[in-house]
């Protein structure tokens, strides 16, 4: 789900808010519980660009990704809780993340590293849910991501269905 606030973007096909939202189940005999993710964008926000992240299982929210700021205090009173501005770009919210990136790369190629952190496997399903996701918005409909049988490792063989 996204929607485009200026002209320009809707023109270009691009939300600058978005909702992606995840479920999926384990397979086998020995499966974990179904889980749900909740993938939340907004580059325009009247409090700066607002991303995150939440996965919730049986037992609650595994995993929650909010916003950098520019503070890292918390102020709590009775008029509620205060944070510091959000981070404003691109760069400055993954510049630690780049930083890490291209020291393991450098790592990587020395032969310091058993090898990359992040497989042209995980490349290739990233890109798999982000297409299953446009799809999804531009579509207006449910995506889902199979797997045909005897495919378990590769995951160039997924197929997105979708209602035409």
């Amino acid at each position: 789900l996204g929607s485009s606030s200026t002209p320009a973007l809707r023109a270009a096909g691009v939300f600058d808010a978005a909702t992606v939202v995840l479920t999926w189940r384990g397979l086998g005999a020995h499966a974990a519980p179904p889980l749900c993710a909740v993938i939340e964008l907004a580059r325009g926000s009247a409090y700066g660009y607002d991303q995150r992240l939440e996965v919730f299982g049986s037992r609650g929210a595994a995993v929650s990704v909010e916003n950098a700021t520019d503070a890292t205090y918390r102020r709590m009173d009775a008029h509620g809780l205060h944070d510091g501005k959000l981070v404003h770009s691109f760069p400055q919210r993954f510049d630690a993340a780049f930083a890490t990136e291209l020291d393991h790369f450098v790592d990587c190629v020395r032969g310091h590293a058993a090898g990359p952190k992040v497989t042209s496997h995980d490349a290739v399903l990233a890109t798999t849910v982000a297409e299953a996701a446009r799809i999804s918005a531009h579509e207006g409909t449910l995506v889902k991501i199979r797997r045909p049988n005897n495919t378990r490792d590769d995951p160039s063989a997924l197929l997105l269905d979708y209602a035409r």
